[in-house]
């Protein structure tokens, strides 16, 4: 078990600080955790109402939250600045379609699934397939999704596709105009919507086409769907895929049953922290850090972000007492008197 302010500590070294640990009305931006960050109903009714510093949580359950808090930070632009009062920063990268494929681990049979539900013929009426994936910040969603983009029987499947990062602003004028741009792989100066709309539905008429839409935050149904007016008349086999850490968003835009992402193997997990630690493989040239590398992954959760940013941490550093330090750092444990 990891303490939330522990967690929120180190995080204050990375992209998440600034993050605080009170209540700002109803605007949850200071760990406070609501229904708009639980993963599912459950975890809202087990949640909702409670401070990330009350209590003590494993990092698996808390790091969708985290992951929502900081997005929503960092598109407002603030960061804490040791008094309380916010600066502004620039805003984080956002995710593109591409991939190293050589990096990931233990997502195999989860790319497999993924392409048999896109690759498959859905028999639906009524508009375009919509899968979502569904799991905790830092799962590998986004990985997923950019595996499965670039597989080859995606590219000779689909007349087009298009791949869009939206993030917390669900700008239904924005994501339809980079669909647009790219489908017709050229710039696009219109603003107005009908134009846009009409012209995208132009363009895939009588195309099959694949669109992901990666890291969704929007429950607004009305706003859905008015985005997916130009696809409802779409060619059959088109999909639309999309990624989310909410349930409450797939709920609304799904026409199958979400895909619930899970944590990785340890074994897997492993493997990735040799490549962005050691630029390896595995530990075949460095057997003394191994062990080690072992209790560290085992600390990380199976969450491929945290394997990835430990990695990056220690990368070509391959003294034994480095990560052992590491795994013996503090910010893994703090007793739980020390937590609020």
């Amino acid at each position: 078990m990891i303490a939330a302010k522990r967690i929120m500590r180190y995080l204050k070294k990375t992209e998440y600080y600034g993050i605080h640990y009170t209540k700002i009305a109803d605007f949850a931006l200071c760990g406070y955790i609501d229904s708009d960050f639980a993963g599912s109903s459950e975890d809202a009714k087990s949640t909702s109402g409670y401070l990330f510093t009350l209590d003590v949580f494993n990092i698996k359950e808390i790091t969708g939250r985290l992951e929502g808090l900081a997005t929503r930070k960092a598109n407002l632009q603030l960061r804490g600045n040791g008094v309380g009062r916010p600066v502004a920063i620039p805003k984080r990268l956002l995710s593109t379609s591409l991939v190293n494929e050589a990096k990931v681990r233990g997502r195999d049979k989860d790319k497999k699934a993924i392409l048999d539900l896109l690759l498959r013929k859905d028999g639906l009426d009524n508009g375009v397939s919509v899968i979502p994936i569904v799991g905790m910040g830092g799962i590998g969603k986004t990985t997923l999704a950019q595996l499965v983009y670039n597989d080859d029987s995606i590219r000779g499947y689909f007349d087009l596709k298009a791949w869009v990062c939206v993030s917390e602003e669900f700008d239904v004028i924005k994501i339809t105009k980079i669909i647009l741009q790219s489908v017709r792989s050229l710039s696009c100066d219109i603003n107005d919507l009908n134009l846009l709309q009409v012209s995208l539905k132009e363009k895939l008429s009588s195309k099959k086409f694949l669109l992901v839409l990666d890291d969704v935050w929007n429950k607004n149904y009305i706003d859905w769907m008015t985005l997916r007016f130009p696809f409802d008349a779409r060619t059959p086999g088109s999909k639309i895929f999309v990624t989310t850490c909410n349930y409450n968003v797939s709920s609304i835009m799904r026409t199958v049953t979400d895909y619930t992402l899970q944590t990785l193997l340890d074994h897997d997990s492993l493997c990735m922290l040799a490549h962005h630690a050691l630029d390896k493989g595995d530990f075949t040239e460095h057997p003394d850090l191994k062990e080690i590398g072992l209790e560290i992954v085992k600390k990380c959760g199976g969450l491929p972000l945290a394997t990835k940013t430990i990695g990056g941490v220690l990368h070509t550093r391959t003294n034994h007492d480095a990560w052992k330090d590491k795994l013996e750092s503090d910010i893994w444990n703090l007793p739980e008197g020390k937590s609020n």
